[in-house]
């Protein structure tokens, strides 16, 4: 699963933009926290947390949603998902079906 972070670092509009894959996220932020702003002593409490969400996660949120509107969706965020290669056809096996 890819990632896309929004990192901000002073306040306001984010500074960085970060893609990153689940496998690496966690070493793809420490190595920027380091090399680009020299803090070393970062620890990510990952605990119980899951970078991939279960299809129960998944249903109870896109459950909310219409076809429709999970394709307005898409439309709006369209450079987005083409951009960073997303895509949310397999998302729509969780939409409300009304």
């Amino acid at each position: 699963m890819h990632f896309c972070l929004f990192l901000n670092i002073s306040g306001g509009f984010p500074t960085f933009v970060i893609k990153a894959d689940s496998e690496s996220l966690v070493e793809d932020l420490e190595y920027l926290l380091e090399e680009r702003f020299g803090i070393d002593d970062v620890e990510f409490p990952l605990g119980k947390m899951s970078l991939e969400p279960t299809d129960e996660e998944l249903r109870s949120l896109y459950g909310q949603l219409t076809e429709d509107e999970l394709e307005a969706l898409a439309d709006f965020f369209r450079v987005d998902l083409d951009m960073y290669d997303y895509s949310y056809d397999d998302f729509r096996r969780f939409v409300s079906k009304i």
